[in-house]
């Protein structure tokens, strides 16, 4: 998109400045302070999906250049499906050589930011950092300051385990780039391969032959 700049912006970065920014106010354990969590949270969601957008900068299409322009996270991520429906779901990545019982084996996963969480999360901190609207208070839609916390303690845990992932933003379109073990040469294998099943890759140096596989439906990336 010519549009995007050419320099990804840092939103991992500033995800994680803002996650240990909320998680030393909890642990100061004052009730002011509660506030000041929520706000650094929703910062967070917010820094994460926008890494999600940018990861597709490269590419073109309707949705996207609709979704670049989208402010609601909801409606971002409604369009970012319709170009790869990979987004929001995490997943395993393994590779191994030799036989299934005598040969080696390696694993990472990729923990994402859930779609739905992500925008049920945004929702919870933002009723948190701006005064309450009449319906809200006529309704009761409003969490109470124990919600909240309990709410931010489990997000600060989903999104530093989002943080720590080896892999970010994996898709259809991308392949893998690996190291051989065994001899350190490049080769890499698309991620398409092995989400339709195993993929056989070739050593280019000492021609071992590594099987990649990917697992969809990780567990939710969400606190619940």
């Amino acid at each position: 998109m010519s549009s995007v700049s050419p320099r990804p912006f840092p939103y991992r970065r500033r995800a994680g400045e803002h996650v240990e920014r909320a998680r030393s106010l909890l642990e100061s354990g004052e009730a002011a302070a509660l506030r000041y969590v929520c706000l650094e949270l929703r910062l967070a969601v917010e820094a994460l999906a926008f890494d999600t957008l940018q990861a597709y900068s490269d590419e073109e299409s309707e949705a996207l250049e609709k979704a670049l322009r989208a402010w609601r996270l909801d409606k971002m991520y409604a369009l970012l499906k319709r170009h790869d429906p990979l987004v929001g779901m995490s997943f395993h990545v393994e590779f191994s050589v030799g036989s299934e019982e005598a040969g080696r084996s390696l694993r990472w996963d990729e923990r994402r930011l859930d779609a739905a969480w992500a925008v049920e999360a945004f929702s919870m901190f933002s009723k948190a950092v701006h005064q309450p609207t009449l319906t809200q208070q006529r309704d009761g839609d409003l969490p109470s300051d124990d919600e909240l916390r309990r709410y931010a303690e489990g997000a600060v845990v989903t999104i530093q385990a989002i943080l720590s992932s080896p892999f970010a933003n994996l898709r259809e379109e991308l392949r893998f780039g690996h190291a051989c073990p065994s001899c350190g040469a490049a080769f890499s294998v698309s991620v398409l391969a092995t989400l339709s099943g195993t993929a056989v890759a070739t050593c280019p140096g000492c021609q071992s032959k590594w099987r990649f596989r990917a697992g969809a439906a990780m567990e939710p990336t969400s606190p619940g």
